[in-house]
């Protein structure tokens, strides 16, 4: 039974205003966009919105019992398209949501609001098409995450590939709110979902699937259901997709792109750990598979003692060693205490390690020992002095790459922070130690102490993590030679966002190190979603020096936010191209920049939102109830001492806050773009990229456009790739694939060559089979033409797309001697092929041939 979706059911109440009467001659115009896409094109049937001005003086929305058949007039104004009336929905002074007449004819329409079934209120023009595909979001916006649930139960995301059932595990299957598609579903035309995702590489990876079942929503009008199954590629455990996005096509359009997160599902795979006897601080490296490789929440460490004692911890590093199905990933962390209370002695003796990945636990045979730390040779204080003085100068030396003023001002704060910490540490040894007194919301006070004893667990803390501390201190910034058509605009953007991922990563770390001891406390109080007074005790004992040494970081991230450097939105014109093979066009893809953080609302409510996404980010998601019931006094306890140690003389804020810059882009297949950025390795430049039709298409490519991951800031609403559309029109001039030719031809890439002045690459690679040499050698005709190329895109190796050149006899041969790179022998390492060709000795199954390819995607040695 199809599941129905409200998709905008609000509650209004009507006063009878009604707006002055408005001539024909001077009404005003209006624009009509899919409800769902928010694109100008719509088709028969669908929902839309219709924005203009003068409509209501309130708004006004029909009863819930009224959705399946909307009424043609609401508060007393009617639609007309043509001269059929639309089914109105809701309306407010500026936007009419309604259903279009079924029986429009393709091209444009026009479109009248009339109030009392005379007075004209506004006109325009509507595009109207067979299919307009549109996905509903959340926030009605057409980006970000969509209205997607659990096809079975209604649930919302996230989901898992997955889903168990008495009778065993079963795809999962999805219904996402969509309009403009039943006309093309009921005429029994090609619908596809196409699921993408950002790899870890920074490309796009795409799966197109089949809907389950395309139909109209059975009680409320417009709004069209896709029911779909999560495609099993999604669940590999290399590919541990966060946010995936989907789209829907059919022959010759596309629809916005709205996402969805998607869940590891098999537990993950534990394989050892060291040293196997660590103490609190000291960095434990975890080995196992199938983790989400995530320093957010996903990955979460979890160590138990045999007396009920539990810590959590979040890696705040991950990397991988070794590749393919045997590779093996590492967590680490700072080794949290484990105490019955933060002022409590540690816990010293076995315990058990344990990796929750997506929610999915799974735990080492092995014990872990811990361990009290040594004592410290140093006097006390020491330790966090010397640390916040490394932390500042490294910081100074990121700002300096874009903003050598803040660069100043960090010195300057360096020796205001090290002054009060200082203080602090002599009252505590004097005797006369700082108390700290914060009301809690359900009306408990707790109050701190930061005496010798907190300073010595801090500084043991501190200590043990000294060298990953240090590596994970940011570098001074080197900067790279720049055309001067994009240098100015995109280098500002592009080390902006450098130095911040610097600021977060060594704020999270200072947050790790120094509230570490409120770790235990805050699993506690994420399991039991109460106020937890123990973990705000815990936090607020580290506040002092938290302040002090993440000062320079918070201020750093904040500049940045507040300023217009966080992409909102990609746009991509014009959305479609015709061309003929040979001629050329542009798409101009361009950004829209805005500040992070709402400059309006001053400087100390933007330092609690970054203190409090660090605190977050440092302890995962399950930190998050905690942060906004028990530990949000002292949010604000912790940006008053930023305050007084200068904050304001730090951060100021901006003139502006949004601009549009022109941006390079990322696809799932590169066969519809030919042209390069000025900048080769360029986040983004000024200008628009070449559009060449080299070969005709039997239907139209989609190209989809990407901000590049770790280049750019960018928010959720942004990450969605952009799709435009391309066909070539004219003669394929290329050979089909057969339908058995067989894939892969090459069990994996030996090697990358190029690009040659052509702009072309060689791979080299492990040929499967003898069907496969025997494929590439002679079943494959040689080019009637030069550069003759095999039609579309070709799967040659796992993961490697292409689309390739028929070999010519020369390359048949495996001699591949114009390539300006030489051709590495894969058995005889640091040794190549002389005059690059490849022996016939050496070839056949399991030996190294070449294929000369146009473009390709995640084909890497």
């Amino acid at each position: 039974m199809a599941r129905s979706i409200l998709v905008f059911v609000p509650v209004f109440f009507l006063f009878a205003i009604s707006p002055p009467e408005i001539s024909a001659q001077t009404a005003p115009q209006l624009t009509v966009v899919s409800a769902a896409s928010r694109q100008p094109e719509a088709a028969p049937g669908s929902l839309v919105f219709i924005e203009g001005r003068g409509f209501t003086a309130d708004a006004v929305s029909i009863e819930q019992w009224q959705t399946s058949s909307p009424p043609t007039e609401l508060a007393g104004l009617s639609v007309l398209v043509g001269e059929l009336p639309a089914r109105i929905i809701h309306v407010t002074p500026e936007e009419i949501y309604c259903v279009l007449p079924d029986g429009l004819q393709p091209g444009e329409v026009s479109v009248r609001v009339v109030r009392n079934g005379n007075e004209l209120v506004a006109a325009g023009q509507a595009v109207i098409a067979p299919a307009a595909p549109g996905l509903f979001s959340q926030d009605n916006s057409g980006r970000g995450p969509g209205r997607i649930y659990d096809a079975a139960t209604g649930a919302p995301g996230p989901f898992r590939v997955h889903t168990r059932t008495p009778g065993g595990l079963r795809p999962t299957r999805l219904l996402m709110a969509a309009t403009g598609l039943r006309q093309v579903a009921a005429a029994g035309q090609t619908i596809t979902v196409a699921f993408m995702a950002l790899a870890k590489d920074g490309a796009i990876r795409e799966w197109p699937v089949r809907p389950v079942l395309v139909e109209p929503a059975p009680d409320y009008a417009g709004l069209d259901h896709v029911t779909v199954e999560l495609p099993e590629e999604l669940n590999a455990l290399d590919n541990a997709w966060d946010e995936v996005f989907v789209a829907v096509r059919t022959a010759d359009r596309q629809s916005n792109t709205v996402s969805l997160k998607v869940l590891m599902e098999e537990p993950p795979s534990l394989l050892s750990f060291e040293p196997r006897e660590v103490s609190p601080g000291q960095v434990l490296r975890i080995s196992g598979q199938g983790f989400a490789m995530s320093v957010d929440g996903r990955d979460r460490v979890l160590l138990s003692a045999a007396n009920q004692l539990q810590a959590l911890a979040i890696p705040f590093r991950t990397s991988t060693v070794g590749s393919g199905t045997t590779a093996q990933q590492i967590l680490e962390i700072f080794t949290p205490p484990l105490a019955e209370s933060p002022q409590a002695a540690w816990y010293a003796g076995p315990v058990r390690v344990c990796v929750e990945t997506d929610g999915v636990q799974a735990c080492s045979a092995e014990t872990l020992r811990m361990v009290q730390p040594p004592p410290l040779p140093t006097p006390p204080g020491d330790v966090l002095l010397s640390r916040l003085e490394k932390t500042y100068d490294a910081l100074a030396r990121s700002a300096s790459g874009f903003d050598a003023a803040l660069a100043e001002k960090i010195q300057a704060a360096k020796e205001r922070a090290r002054s009060d910490l200082r203080a602090r540490i002599d009252a505590a040894l004097a005797g006369t130690p700082e108390r700290i007194e914060i009301p809690l919301p359900d009306g408990t006070r707790v109050e701190t102490v930061f005496d010798l004893a907190a300073i010595q667990k801090l500084e043991a803390l501190t200590a043990a993590a000294a060298d990953a501390l240090d590596s994970t201190l940011p570098a001074e910034p080197t900067r790279e030679e720049r055309s001067a058509v994009d240098q100015n605009i995109e280098e500002e953007i592009r080390q902006a966002a450098s130095a911040y991922l610097n600021f977060e990563r060594t704020s999270r770390n200072i947050a790790r190190a120094q509230l570490g001891i409120a770790a235990g406390a805050v699993l506690s109080c994420s399991l039991s979603a109460v106020t937890c007074p123990a973990a705000a005790w815990a936090v607020n004992l580290a506040a002092p020096t938290f302040a002090a040494a993440s000062l320079a970081s918070i201020a750093g991230q904040m500049v940045i936010l507040l300023g217009p450097n966080t992409l909102q939105q990609l746009r991509v014109t014009p959305s479609q191209i015709v061309l003929k093979p040979g001629e050329k066009s542009e798409f101009d893809v361009r950004g829209h920049f805005v500040s992070a953080l709402d400059p309006s609302k001053g400087i100390a409510w933007a330092a609690k939102e970054v203190v409090s996404a660090t605190v977050a980010g440092a302890f995962g998601s399950g930190a998050s109830f905690v942060l906004k019931s028990a530990l949000s006094p002292a949010m604000d306890w912790i940006v008053g001492k930023m305050v007084a140690l200068g904050l304001l003389e730090m951060v100021s804020l901006p003139s502006a806050n949004s601009r549009d810059v022109g941006l390079s882009w990322q696809t799932v297949n590169s066969t519809c773009i030919r042209g390069s950025s000025p900048s080769p390795g360029a986040a983004f430049f000024l200008g628009s990229w070449s559009v060449e039709g080299f070969r005709g298409m039997t239907a139209p490519e989609y190209c989809h456009f990407a901000p590049r991951e770790g280049l750019i800031l960018t928010l959720p609403e942004a990450r969605a790739p952009v799709g435009a559309t391309i066909f070539v029109s004219g003669p394929t001039n290329c050979y089909p694939l057969p339908a058995n030719a067989p894939s892969p031809v090459f069990n994996r890439i030996y090697q990358v060559l190029g690009p040659n002045p052509a702009g072309d690459r060689l791979l080299v690679g492990e040929v499967s089979s003898m069907s496969a040499f025997t494929f590439l050698k002679s079943t494959l005709p040689l080019p009637s033409v030069p550069n003759e190329m095999v039609c579309g895109s070709w799967t040659v190796a796992p993961g490697c797309t292409v689309e390739a050149y028929l070999p010519t006899e020369k390359e048949r041969r495996g001699d591949y001697g114009d390539w300006p790179e030489r051709i590495l022998d894969p058995m005889m390492p640091g040794f190549f092929f002389p005059g690059n060709v490849i022996p016939l000795s050496r070839q056949g199954p399991g030996g190294p041939l070449g294929l000369r390819v146009k473009s390709m995607q995640g084909c890497r040695p």
